[in-house]
Parts: C-alpha cells; sequence; structure tokens
C-alpha cells in the first residue's frame, strides 16, 4: 500500500473511531454541545475515505470492483457518507453515526488484512452487469446498515423510555414512530436495491459461467438475506408488525447481510472468489 492511500485510510479510521469515541460521551454524559464537533468530526473521517476511493480509482483506471479490498472500501463508504449527510440535514439523528460507525470501521480493517495491489481489469470484470450487480450491492449494504443504525437507536430510546430514564442526547431523535418509519424505509430501499443485485449478478454469471445460478454460498446467502429482508417486510405491511419487535429483527437480519457480503468468504468454498479472474 502507498504512502498516500494509507495516508486516506488511516485518517478516516482514526476520525471515524474518534467520532464514536465522542458520540458515547455525547450519549452516555449528555454532552449536548459536542454534537456538531462531533459531527464534523464524523465528516473529516468521510473526506479522507473519499480520497482513498478517489486515489484507488486513479491508480488502477477503474471503478472499484474487483478485489475484496475494493468492495469493503466502496461498501463502507456507502455507509458512512449517507449517515453523515442524513445527520447534518436532520438534528434529530445526529447520533445516527454512532449506531453504524462500528460496521464501518469493521469494513475498513478487513480492508486493510485483504489490501492488494491495484491491477487493471481483466476480461471477466469488463462487463456491464458487474459494474450495475456490485452498484446495488452496495446500495443494499449501505441501506440495510442504516436500517439497522435505526433501529439500534430505536432500541435504546424505547428501552430508556420504558425504564423511566432520562433520554439525554437520546431525547434529540425522532419519536419512536418517526424512527420506526426511517428504519422501514431504510429496509425498502435495501430490499429493491437487493433484487436487482441478484438479477444483475445472474445475468453477469450466465456471460461468464453459462448459467445464471448455481446455488455458489454467496448466492445463496444473498438470496437468503433478501427473503428474511422481504419476510420483515411481510410483517410490517400485512401484519402491521412495529416497535421494538420489528427493530430486533431489523437489528438481529444485518447479520445475514455480513455472512453474504463478508463471512462466506472466509466459511466456504465459492465462486465468488475471483482473485483468479
Amino acid at each position: 500500500m502507498s504512502s498516500s492511500e494509507a495516508l486516506f485510510i488511516w485518517g478516516a479510521i482514526v476520525c471515524y473511531a474518534a467520532s464514536t469515541v465522542v458520540s458515547l460521551i455525547l450519549v452516555i454524559f449528555q454532552k449536548d454541545k459536542w454534537a456538531r464537533f462531533n459531527l464534523w468530526i464524523a465528516a473529516a473521517g468521510v473526506a479522507f475515505h473519499l480520497a482513498a476511493l478517489v486515489y484507488r480509482v486513479g491508480v488502477t483506471g477503474h471503478v472499484p470492483v474487483k478485489s475484496d479490498y475494493e468492495n469493503a472500501l466502496t461498501g463502507s463508504l456507502f455507509i458512512s457518507l449517507p449517515a453523515v449527510l442524513i445527520a447534518a440535514r436532520s438534528r434529530k439523528l445526529l447520533v445516527l453515526p454512532l449506531a453504524v460507525m462500528p460496521l464501518v470501521l469493521f469494513l475498513l480493517g478487513f480492508a486493510l488484512v485483504c489490501h492488494e495491489p491495484g491491477s487493471p481489469l481483466t476480461p471477466p470484470y469488463k462487463s456491464t452487469w458487474l459494474v450495475v450487480h456490485v452498484t446495488f450491492a452496495q446500495l443494499s449494504y449501505g441501506a440495510y446498515s442504516l436500517a439497522f443504525g435505526a433501529g439500534v437507536c430505536h432500541l435504546l430510546k424505547e428501552r430508556r423510555l420504558r425504564r423511566g430514564l432520562d433520554l439525554g442526547m437520546l431525547n434529540r431523535l425522532p419519536d419512536l414512530e418517526d424512527l420506526d418509519d426511517v428504519m422501514f424505509r431504510f429496509v425498502l430501499l435495501g430490499f429493491v436495491a437487493s433484487a436487482l443485485m441478484i438479477v444483475a449478478g445472474a445475468f453477469w454469471a450466465d456471460a461468464l459461467w453459462g448459467n445464471y445460478w448455481s446455488w455458489d454460498p454467496v448466492e445463496t446467502w444473498s438470496l437468503l438475506s433478501w427473503i428474511v429482508y422481504g419476510l420483515i417486510i411481510h410483517l410490517r405491511v400485512v401484519h402491521n408488525w412495529r416497535g421494538k419487535r420489528i427493530a430486533r429483527l431489523v437489528v438481529f437480519a444485518i447479520i445475514f447481510v455480513l455472512i453474504s457480503f463478508w463471512g462466506v468468504n472466509f466459511l466456504a468454498s465459492t465462486q465468488h472468489d475471483f482473485s483468479a479472474l
């Protein structure tokens, strides 16, 4: 890894970690006046993060779709950037970055572990379907992660209200019903993006391997994740599940996303190991 790339990535990690610590101080010790300062720290992390991605594109000359490193770098930005923009736009969601920054830090740590030098695209990667597939994959991952963050915020506020405790910074969060709606909207966005990801991936697979679906572990877990979120939508729309019940499901469901996007590569043999292509 070049010194410039390392500087950008570690700058993002330091800022995100600092933002997480300050966010915890805001919530635990109710230091409301630090809220805007914390947002600027998170925004600085996004700036470093974006610089790392732009640098990678400049070095490789292509969109970041080839390696686990590039996917982790891009996927984590699809979480942190919307979280910071939403927090900047709505004072009631200033603590949203706290709920998703651990995921961002995990992905950047994963990116550091699996870093590999940039290289030009080989023929299998020169596909419009692949770009569409990866774009919607990252969008779905970001949406599900933000739904997870809203779910965490909902559970934290509901718990303190139920116990009659002082809300502190959590008092700035939207009402529980509004948080429920925010969470559900991100689930819907992720569900639609996942469907498009699966369809685009099937077309790319047909061009690459001659079949649309092979029950590869990544394909199977991606489909399973899509079904789980479809079940959440069904319970919300048809059975009117709301509040704590649906928030718990959304928080739990992120496990399926983490496995399908990152865990399968460590747990099973998969065609989605593209290092040899």
